[in-house]
């Protein structure tokens, strides 16, 4: 879940509820554990002012969830991204502090998230050595799945590392993703997406923006300077764009200041500038 600012900066009673013990679960499962048992977000996850994805557009977005049956509710915490038959790509802070990987499921080949799709355990998570926090970079991590997911999914390539042209600014750019589309409700069932553009480092370094917390490792996109973002129910989930003719992996949602407001805009891993990803997803022993 997109911590908007990042779960960790919340009291810390508020964290650990619905937590079976403290910090060993990343925010955004303690997070989903608390809706499991209140029927209570602690924040809100939405894609604000997106549209519907139609059915197969997306077969790499998959939901990360809380885990159990397919028999179960599917309660959503964060997105990720098929990047290889067995592996998804997703955001750090969605499964730090010593999650274990029984602490998730992942969900391929939906749509309508009640319905579509098929649960797959997790193996192994692998976190981007250098991460600390959202706020501070290297937002990313590679899960190693149970099972093949390609039967119901498709692998997205992932944008070369140093290929400045893939997030230039004024690049169109899309985010795919679950969650609430009005205050106070829960996340909806439906895919949906918004699209964006990139914007430099220095606009989201502005003052009146990020004031100098933008590093080399992020990239910002919004549309225009309001009304469309990816928000907290999107962490982790695919920024995709189209390359040489291809959609491509672009960012995976990271973190960023409210949600569509004005200069606080969206932030993303820059997979352009975290080549870590791309050498662990072609060989473990590079994690």
């Amino acid at each position: 879940m997109k911590p908007w600012l990042p779960l960790a900066m919340l009291p810390a009673a508020l964290l650990l509820a619905g937590s079976q013990e403290p910090g060993t679960v990343s925010g955004p499962i303690e997070n989903a554990r608390t809706f499991a048992a209140t029927g209570k977000w602690l924040v809100e996850p939405k894609v604000v002012d997106g549209y519907f994805a139609q059915a197969g557009d997306n077969p790499w977005q998959v939901a990360l969830v809380l885990p159990g049956n397919d028999a179960s509710s599917r309660i959503l915490f964060c997105g990720g991204s098929l990047v290889a038959p067995r592996t998804v790509l997703t955001a750090a802070h969605c499964v730090d502090r010593g999650t274990p990987a029984t602490a998730l499921d992942v969900v391929v080949g939906a749509t309508n998230l009640a319905l579509d799709g098929k649960r797959l355990k997790v193996a192994l998570i692998h976190l981007h050595p250098d991460y600390v926090s959202a706020t501070q970079g290297s937002d990313v991590a590679i899960l190693e799945l149970g099972d093949d997911a390609t039967p119901l999914g498709k692998v997205i390539p992932l944008i070369a590392a140093g290929d400045l042209t893939a997030d230039a600014p004024g690049t169109n750019v899309k985010v795919t993703g679950w969650g609430a589309t009005s205050s106070g409700s829960g996340p909806v069932r439906d895919l949906r997406a918004v699209d964006l553009r990139i914007m430099s480092n220095k606009q989201c370094n502005d003052p009146v923006a990020y004031g100098g917390a933008i590093g080399a490792s992020m990239v910002c996109a919004a549309y225009k300077r309001t009304g469309k973002d990816s928000c907290q129910g999107d962490s982790g989930g695919p920024l995709t764009g189209v390359v040489r003719g291809s959609r491509a992996q672009i960012g995976v949602v990271s973190w960023g200041e409210g949600c569509a407001l004005p200069d606080k805009f969206g932030v993303y891993a820059r997979l352009t500038a975290l080549p870590w990803a791309q050498r662990c997803v072609a060989d473990r022993t590079l994690c």
